[in-house]
C-alpha cells in the first residue's frame, strides 16, 4: 500500500471541490492526459469518469468509479488503467489549523494483476501520489 499525506493550506470543501470535479483529475493524476467525460449521475457511489492515461503511442482508455464518498471528509474510487491493474484509491481529508491534513492511499484492488507488482511499484506510487497532493493543494488555492 502507498500512503501519501500532506497539509494543505485550504478548506476541506475546497479541497473536495477539486476531488468531486471529474474535468481535475487530468490535471491533478500525474500520467492522465485525458478526462473525456463522466457519467450523468457523478458524483453518486457507482459513476465514473472517463480517462485517458499516457502519451502518444502508449494511450490506455478507462475509467475511474467512486465506490464511495462522505463529502468533505473522504472517497474511495476504483481506478482502472488496464492492462496494468485496477487500483482502490483513497482520499481523506480532515480539518487543521489553518487548512487541511490529507492522506492518499493507494492499493491494488482485490485480483488485480497489479497486486504482484506491488512491492516494486509502491514506492514510485508514493512519489507519484506526492506529485498529486501538491497538484491537489495548488488547484484548491493552497
Amino acid at each position: 500500500m502507498a500512503l501519501t499525506r500532506r497539509f494543505v493550506a485550504a478548506s476541506p470543501e475546497r479541497i473536495f471541490a477539486v476531488l468531486l470535479d471529474p474535468a481535475s483529475y487530468g490535471r491533478w493524476v500525474p500520467g492522465a492526459s485525458h478526462v473525456r467525460g463522466s457519467d450523468p449521475h457523478w458524483p453518486a457511489p457507482g459513476a465514473a469518469f472517463h480517462h485517458t492515461q499516457g502519451a502518444h503511442l502508449g494511450r490506455l482508455r478507462d475509467h475511474t468509479e467512486i465506490v464511495h464518498v462522505d463529502p468533505p471528509r473522504s472517497i474511495v474510487l476504483l481506478a482502472h488503467a488496464r492492462p496494468v491493474g485496477v487500483a482502490v484509491v483513497t482520499v481523506s481529508v480532515r480539518p487543521a489549523p489553518g487548512g487541511a491534513r490529507v492522506w492518499l492511499r493507494e492499493e491494488p484492488a482485490p485480483h488485480s494483476r497489479a497486486r504482484y507488482l506491488k512491492p516494486l511499484v509502491d514506492p514510485l506510487l508514493w512519489l507519484r501520489n506526492l506529485v498529486s497532493l501538491r497538484r491537489i493543494a495548488r488547484l484548491a488555492g493552497a
